[in-house]
């Protein structure tokens, strides 16, 4: 994500809005617990003792209509 400071801080608050603060997430133990998935590939980079690629952002929405609305955010902010 090429956002940074102000903007980025107004990112987070979007994202609050809709999902609630508690549900946005920016620290690092979050963002690595979130970098993998079922691809082998983060497992090879952590065996290597390389840092996978972290998400900027984990969100969790509740229902489809806040998906809805984070896909506009994210859709603005590219």
């Amino acid at each position: 994500m090429n956002l940074r400071g102000y903007a980025f801080d107004m990112l987070l608050s979007e994202l609050a809005d809709v999902v609630g603060e508690a549900y946005v997430s920016t620290r690092p133990t979050d963002k690595l617990a979130y970098s993998t998935d079922w691809s082998w590939m983060p497992q090879v980079w952590l065996d290597r003792g390389e840092a996978p690629v972290t998400p900027d952002v984990i969100v969790h929405p509740a229902s489809t209509e806040e998906i809805a609305r984070l896909l506009k955010i994210a859709n603005l902010y590219r």
